[in-house]
């Protein structure tokens, strides 16, 4: 109704006015008033096309990128802490890629527990990825996260690693 049209007016407003106490670039796009007062909805771009190369288009290559790394050379090559007993494609670790994948490149610790948000298991496997998870966990945002100490004990795996198994349950 007419008052939430006020609303979103008003919100506008605001957000316009948070933005350049910033300092960042404003523009707004597209705005579609309402039909008594206010407006029904408005697209914004904010901080300029810097904010569009970084913000989107690196960040998807990046993204992208890492996600490819993960399906094909963590497939193909690297040190193995575990064998899965009846997979169709073994996993591999690629050490040196743990910083830029976020810990994804743990990839063989994830094929032996998939159901574990960590996947840097033993000393000296950084996962970037379930630290944030753990501060997420401190500020109450996430809960119940699952790592192997706590998942039941994982069958049809086979540790290649000394000490390895003692991670599993």
């Amino acid at each position: 109704g007419v008052d939430a049209s006020d609303w979103a007016q008003m919100l506008e407003r605001m957000l316009i006015r948070y933005a350049e106490r910033k300092g960042w670039k404003v523009e707004v796009l597209e705005e579609t008033p309402a039909e008594e007062a206010g407006i029904k909805g408005a697209t914004f771009m904010v901080g300029g096309l810097p904010w569009v190369v970084w913000g989107v288009f690196v960040r998807v290559t990046a993204g992208v990128t890492m996600h490819w790394f993960v399906g094909y050379w963590c497939h193909t090559r690297g040190p193995q802490n575990w064998l899965v007993d009846d997979g169709a494609v073994q996993a591999h670790n690629v050490p040196w890629a743990a910083i830029p994948s976020m810990g994804e490149s743990w990839h063989n610790n994830h094929h032996a527990f998939p159901a574990s948000a960590r996947h840097g298991l033993y000393p000296g496997e950084l996962d970037i990825g379930f630290a944030f998870l753990k501060l997420l966990e401190r500020l109450g945002w996430v809960w119940n996260i699952q790592t192997p100490d706590v998942l039941p004990r994982r069958s049809g795996i086979t540790a290649v690693r000394p000490g390895a198994a003692a991670v599993n349950g």
